[in-house]
């Protein structure tokens, strides 16, 4: 296990830009219009960079896939192909007709991304609902996923249902309940994400464009609906609850054999440290832990952002991991 804290200067040196590999390419994603791709049976939006080995980032809640754009940038200079689709129902990207959005079923999208790109394994770097689709796809089929990067959401093995994580974690209570959520989370023009932003990472400070493009995003039809299955889905899958939860279950909690580096932000208000601490027991294979001591729930999108992308980038470049991705 690896403490760090990116407010130190030489640290924040380590994320400076690196020059972009041979064979790669850029591109300014933030401006990029969405690409389409079909894969598990709905048709995926993405964002994308570079060339090489795949690489998908995936977004979690509130977030949209530029969110990630920084980021793509930076693997696509190092000579990755940057991913970053739009998750099921999330806007463009289509929602499930059986209305599925289980963490098994996040899995199975992510390794089905993998085979609609041509390629035979992938490196998967997961934010908050990402981070359970990485969790799910690594469980489902550890082959075909090189090495995962989760971002802010511990190993499932690691959480403990009580009062105090409800305390600190009351969307997980509250976002579930049709209708009420739905009322809350439009009202006022969005404003609860801004305060999800605000709670979560105090000190991320984003711009009125930002927020902006986010509302926009949850604007469009079905995508705050399908936004807000998402979490009436993980009651069911952490108790084991219905044919879908039992299987979600079963996935999510197995020990992780992939290669993984997990980024756990201090300041966040969710998850306390305790419980990032017992990640190491979910794994069994290389794992590292890297505790972010001023950084928020969005690490990629605050001022660790230089650090956090040098060390995804010295992960997927290290042989020591073992789980090489494979065009």
């Amino acid at each position: 296990m690896s403490v760090e804290d990116p407010s130190n200067e030489a640290q924040r040196k380590e994320g400076a830009a690196q020059q972009p590999a041979a064979g790669a390419t850029r591109s300014a994603v933030g401006d990029a219009p969405y690409e389409s791709i079909e894969a598990n049976g709905l048709r995926f939006g993405y964002l994308q960079a570079g060339r090489g080995p795949l690489v998908l980032c995936i977004h979690g809640f509130p977030d949209v896939p530029d969110t990630f754009a920084r980021l793509l940038d930076r693997l696509a200079q190092a000579g990755y192909h940057a991913v970053a689709p739009a998750t099921r129902g999330i806007y463009p990207t289509s929602a499930p007709r059986d209305g599925d959005y289980s963490p098994l079923r996040l899995g199975q999208d992510a390794l089905a991304l993998i085979d609609a790109f041509g390629a035979r394994s992938a490196a998967i770097v997961g934010h908050d609902w990402g981070a359970m689709s990485a969790y799910a796809a690594a469980n489902l089929d550890p082959a075909r996923v090189a090495r995962m990067v989760t971002i802010a959401i511990p190993h499932p093995r690691a959480i403990r249902m009580s009062l105090h994580l409800m305390r600190r974690g009351w969307h997980f209570a509250v976002l579930p309940i049709p209708f009420v959520a739905e009322f809350l989370a439009r009202r006022s023009d969005f404003a609860l994400l801004r305060h999800l932003r605000r709670s979560w990472s105090p000190n991320m400070h984003p711009s009125s464009q930002q927020m902006t493009r986010l509302r926009e995003s949850y604007r469009h039809p079905g995508t705050l609906t399908a936004a807000l299955r998402y979490y009436r889905s993980f009651p069911l899958t952490f108790a084991g609850i219905g044919k879908s939860g039992k299987q979600s279950h079963e996935i999510l909690f197995r020990k992780t054999s992939v290669p993984a580096l997990c980024f756990a932000p201090m300041a966040d208000a969710v998850f306390d440290e305790a419980t990032f601490d017992r990640t190491r027991d979910a794994f069994t294979g290389h794992y590292e832990l890297v505790k972010l001591k001023e950084a928020g729930h969005s690490p990629h999108l605050e001022p660790s952002k230089q650090f956090f992308e040098q060390r995804v980038l010295d992960f997927l470049r290290s042989s020591s991991q073992g789980g090489r991705v494979e065009r």
